[in-house]
C-alpha cells in the first residue's frame, strides 16, 4: 500500500521587523516538525516613496537579510521561500535591467533579485518545485486598497488606481505560472501571493463594523484561481493583517496567517494522498 507524503509548512507574513516575535516563535515551535518556511512578504517597513533612494533600498535589503537569519536560527535545516511585500526592498520586486545608471548607482544590480541568504528563495514572478508534481508559484507586491470606492492604502509596485494595475498583476502572475516552462498540466500548485484574491474574507479588513470595510485583494488573482481550479488547490497570502483565517475561492482554499508582528502564524500540512493527489491536510492558526 502506498504511503502518503506530507509537507509541514510554517507560514509567517507581515513581520515588519519584529525580531522579538520571531524569537518567541522559535520557543513555540521548538518541538514541532517543520519541513519548510513560507513567508508572505512585508518583512520590513520600507516606505515605497523612498524607492529611488538607493542607500535606503540597500538598508532595507540588509534588514531583510537580518530577519531571515533569525528565522534560519529557529529552524536551521529548512529553506525559506518568500515573496516580497509592498514594504520590502525595491530590488526584490523590480529586477529588470536598468539603463543609464551613473557610477554611484551601479553598486546596485537591478538585473536580478538579490540573493539574501543561502537558504532563502525569492519566487516573485517565478516558481519553485517542491516535489515531483507539486509547485509553489509566487507573486509579491500589492495594488492600492479601497474603502468606499476610494483609494485607501497605496499599492507597490502595482500603484495604478485603474485597470492598468490589474493588467500588470495578471501579466506578472502568468509569468510566474509559465516561468521557463517549468510547470506541466499534471502539477498541483500552491499559489503564494502578498495580496490575496478580491472580495474574499481574508482580504477584507473591517475591525470596526461601524465603518466601511477596506478591500485589499486583487481581481486578477481571484480570476487566475477560478480559471485554474484543477491545479491551484491552495492560495497563501498576507497583506491584510486583521483578516486571519481560511476561506475558499471556488474549490481553492485561501489561507491568510495574519501578521507575525501581531503574533499570528500558521502551521499547515499538505499531503499527497494515496500517492496520487496533493491536498490540504490541516491548517492550525496560532497566536504568540
Amino acid at each position: 500500500m502506498s504511503q502518503d507524503k506530507t509537507i509541514n509548512i510554517l507560514i509567517v507574513s507581515d513581520i515588519h521587523l519584529s525580531f522579538s516575535n520571531i524569537k518567541k516563535l522559535g520557543e513555540k515551535i521548538n518541538n514541532k516538525k517543520i519541513d519548510l518556511i513560507i513567508c508572505g512578504g512585508d518583512i520590513c517597513n520600507f516606505d515605497p516613496v523612498n524607492s529611488d533612494d538607493l542607500v535606503k533600498v540597500k538598508e532595507c535589503e540588509k534588514e531583510m537579510i537580518d530577519i531571515f537569519k533569525v528565522l534560519h536560527e529557529i529552524v536551521p535545516t529548512v529553506d525559506i521561500l518568500y515573496v516580497p511585500g509592498n514594504h520590502d526592498a525595491k530590488t526584490t520586486l523590480l529586477f529588470e535591467g536598468c539603463e543609464n545608471q551613473d557610477e554611484e548607482k551601479k553598486s546596485i544590480d537591478y538585473s536580478k533579485p538579490p540573493k539574501l541568504t543561502d537558504r532563502s528563495y525569492n519566487i516573485h514572478k517565478s516558481n519553485f518545485r517542491l516535489d515531483d508534481d507539486l509547485v509553489l508559484v509566487g507573486l509579491g507586491g500589492s495594488l492600492p486598497s479601497y474603502c468606499d470606492n476610494k483609494p485607501h492604502w497605496a499599492g507597490y509596485p502595482y500603484d495604478c488606481i485603474n485597470e492598468d494595475g490589474e493588467k500588470q498583476v495578471l501579466s506578472d502572475l502568468n509569468q510566474s505560472l509559465k516561468h521557463k516552462d517549468t510547470i506541466n498540466s499534471k502539477d498541483k500548485i500552491i499559489l503564494l501571493t502578498h495580496m490575496g484574491p478580491y472580495n474574499c474574507y481574508t482580504t477584507i479588513d473591517q475591525i470596526d463594523l461601524s465603518i466601511s470595510p477596506i478591500y485589499s485583494g486583487s481581481k486578477s488573482i481571484e480570476n487566475i484561481i477560478k480559471e485554474n481550479q484543477q491545479q491551484i488547490f491552495l492560495n497563501i497570502h498576507g497583506h491584510t493583517h486583521h483578516s486571519t483565517g481560511l476561506a475558499k475561492v471556488g474549490k481553492t482554499y485561501v489561507c491568510n496567517p495574519g501578521s507575525l508582528r501581531s503574533g499570528h502564524y500558521v502551521i499547515l500540512k499538505v499531503e499527497k494522498f494515496c500517492n496520487q493527489l496533493w491536498r490540504l491536510k490541516s491548517t492550525k492558526f496560532y497566536k504568540l
